[in-house]
């Protein structure tokens, strides 16, 4: 299960650096490719690191000229936007067979409860509940005892 996880986050990762790249290229950065790996590799840190990784590649925009740095700037974030909100959920869910919703949600409680690390491992932990569950109730049928208690 963590190596599902592990290998969703690289190819979430992957598709950062992708897009990252298309958009640095045509806003005509210089060394659009480093950049690029810098955001892919930033993007593993949950929240802060998509936007740590932008920094650099905005700066160097802007004191290139103000329009490249402002495409860079909308190119990051249209990046993160899509991948946090859309693509990483998706992926990483399919990863470890968790509904899109239930790895935001996750994510949520457990970055309340435990802060960034708790980010990091709420999607492994979450699977892992997941699996006890299911075995525990193939071993014990707590469900439905439960079922045929409450209606019979």
């Amino acid at each position: 299960m963590l190596r599902s996880y592990v290998n969703g986050t690289l190819l979430s990762c992957l598709f950062v650096m992708i897009f990252s790249l298309i958009g640095f290229l045509i806003a005509g950065v210089s060394s659009p490719l480093l950049f690029a790996i810098f955001c892919a590799i930033t993007n593993i840190i949950p929240y802060f690191g998509p936007y740590i990784g932008g920094i650099p590649v905005i700066v160097v925009g802007y004191a290139t000229s103000p329009l490249i740095g402002t495409i860079c700037l909308i190119t990051v974030v249209l990046v993160q936007l899509f991948e946090g909100n859309i693509l990483h959920p998706l992926i990483v869910g399919k990863a470890v067979s968790l509904h899109p919703i239930t790895i935001m949600l996750g994510l949520l409680v457990f970055e309340y409860l435990f802060g960034i690390v708790g980010m990091i491992l709420a999607a492994p932990i979450m699977a892992t509940l997941k699996i006890l569950f299911f075995y525990l109730e193939e071993k014990y049928h707590f469900l439905s005892n439960l079922k045929n208690n409450l209606f019979s």
